[in-house]
């Protein structure tokens, strides 16, 4: 019998998630606050290398201590962040005030919009709102 066999699925999903991280460099999430709503929403791969993503987003604010702002979600499978800050990291364009403040001001919960620069790391999407011209984050209608 699989480890994963003798897990619930988000204690699975958790695992994944924490081993991800560390290899990414992101803070783990805590199981409780592990993804902000149902598994539901949009997640799409774009033939120009961005992606895009509507659905239900915890708001990571770890930039504050050196690391990583984004909003984590969760669309069927496809779990991810859209991040917004890479906190003091050099040599990375860092995003422009007006969308650093549109996100961080984000409630958990809030089914957004988002598109930017996409990267797989092993199956956890990273899309980037810092590293695209024509990103953008919005509230979904």
């Amino acid at each position: 019998m699989a480890l994963f066999d003798t897990l619930a699925p988000d204690a699975g999903r958790m695992l994944v998630h924490a081993a991800l991280a560390a290899i990414v460099g992101l803070p783990a999430l805590s199981a409780t606050a592990a993804f902000a709503g149902p598994a539901s929403g949009q997640f799409q791969v774009l033939p120009n290398g961005q992606a895009f993503v509507r659905a239900a987003v915890t708001n990571s604010r770890h930039c504050r201590r050196d690391g990583e702002c984004s909003l984590r979600f969760q669309v069927g499978q496809s779990t991810g962040a859209v991040v917004y800050a890479h906190g003091d990291v050099e040599g990375v364009k860092p995003c422009g005030r007006a969308m650093f403040d549109a996100a961080w001001n984000i409630q958990d919960g809030t089914v957004i919009e988002a598109r930017g620069l996409h990267r797989d790391l092993a199956g956890f999407h990273r899309i980037d709102l810092c590293a695209a011209s024509d990103a953008f984050l919005r509230r979904a209608p």
